[in-house]
C-alpha cells in the first residue's frame, strides 16, 4: 500500500513537473476582415422637360437641375449622353420629322457649362458629386436648346424624344 501511495505521489509530482516545463497555453488565431467598396455612381432627381408650344421667337432652351452621387473621395465623375434619334442623335420627332437639339451640362452647382457635342461623347472629370444619399437642390444641370432655324422649318405637330444620361468613373 505504501508503495502504491509512493508510486502515485511520485507520478503526481512528475506530471506536475512536466506541466511546469510545458504549461498549457490558450491557442489563438487571427482572422483578417476585409471589404471592397467599388465606385458607385447614381444620377437622380431627373425630371422631364416640356417646352410647350413654340412661339416662333428665339432659340428656346430649358434647364433642369439633377443630383449626381458617387462615393469617390474627389467627387469627380464622367458624363455622357445619347438621344433617341438615328445613331443616338439628339433629336425629337413627330414620327417622321426629326428636329435636332443641343445638350449642355453644368457641373459643380452650375459653375461650369460644357457642350455634350455628340451622342456618346464623354465630358471627363466633372466635379461636384455628393457622397450623401440625398441631394436637396441639385449639384449639376442639363440644358436642352433648340435652334430657331430648325423649328421654323419643321411641320406642325407634337414632337418628343428621349435623352439618356450615363455616368462613368472618373479618369485616374
Amino acid at each position: 500500500m505504501k508503495d502504491l501511495f509512493s508510486y502515485r505521489l511520485l507520478s503526481f509530482l512528475f506530471s506536475m513537473h512536466i506541466l511546469m516545463l510545458f504549461p498549457f497555453t490558450v491557442a489563438a488565431q487571427s482572422v483578417t476582415v476585409s471589404l471592397t467598396i467599388p465606385t458607385q455612381q447614381q444620377i437622380f432627381d431627373v425630371s422631364d422637360i416640356d417646352f410647350g408650344s413654340y412661339t416662333g421667337s428665339g432659340n428656346p432652351s430649358e434647364k433642369r437641375s439633377v443630383c449626381i452621387r458617387n462615393n469617390t473621395a474627389t467627387g469627380y465623375y464622367n458624363i455622357s449622353a445619347k438621344g433617341s434619334g438615328t445613331s443616338d442623335a439628339f433629336t425629337v420627332t413627330n414620327g417622321s420629322n426629326p428636329i435636332a437639339y443641343k445638350v449642355y451640362w453644368y457641373d459643380n452647382n452650375d459653375s461650369r457649362k460644357d457642350t455634350i457635342s455628340s451622342p456618346n461623347s464623354t465630358l471627363s472629370n466633372r466635379i461636384g458629386a455628393t457622397i450623401a444619399e440625398t441631394c436637396s437642390s441639385g449639384n449639376a444641370s442639363i440644358e436642352i436648346e433648340f435652334q430657331k432655324s430648325a423649328l421654323m422649318q419643321a411641320p406642325a405637330g407634337y414632337y418628343s424624344g428621349t435623352i439618356h444620361l450615363m455616368l462613368s468613373p472618373p479618369s485616374s
